[in-house]
């Protein structure tokens, strides 16, 4: 079951111990990537949390226009920042990916920190690296899992 009961205790409890939280998803984002991502900041904002969203490399000009997304940092050519908002984060939220890989130059220091990693994506065969997985692929993307999950 996607959303168990307890993967959302659990996650309630991760987010009742976070303060920090990072948002992280694949290389050249698309639509689904930013969407969900900026859904789950403003849900997160709205709890009270600091949010980072960071993606691994440029997103499209349109994609700009999604509510949020101006605040958005690009990993490349950043990459000691985001190493820092990485290991200062309490939580991290992995976006619309299923393999810690499809981070490129991000994915070497996302796979080794310890910080709790929650991966809500639907794609297929995602790995084991996470504290949590919401994941189903048949949903028709990550941003309808988000949707569900914070109804």
């Amino acid at each position: 079951m996607v959303f168990s009961p307890e993967k959302i205790s659990l996650l309630e409890a991760l987010l009742g111990d976070s303060s920090r939280v990072m948002i992280i998803a694949h290389r050249s984002p698309d639509g689904d990537a930013i969407g969900s991502s900026m859904a789950m900041a403003h849900f997160l904002k709205g709890l009270g949390k600091q949010v980072h969203v960071w993606m691994p490399d440029a997103l499209a000009g349109f994609l700009y226009s999604v509510p949020g997304a101006d605040e958005i940092r690009i990993y490349e050519g950043s990459g000691k920042e985001g190493n820092t908002v990485m290991s200062d984060s309490d939580l991290i939220f992995c976006m619309d990916f299923n393999k810690v890989e499809r981070t490129g130059p991000m994915s070497q220091v996302l796979g080794a920190t310890e910080t709790p990693k929650v991966l809500i994506d639907h794609h297929l065969f995602p790995s084991d690296d996470w504290v949590i997985s919401f994941s189903d692929t048949n949903a028709s993307s990550t941003c309808e899992l988000v949707f569900k999950l914070i109804e």
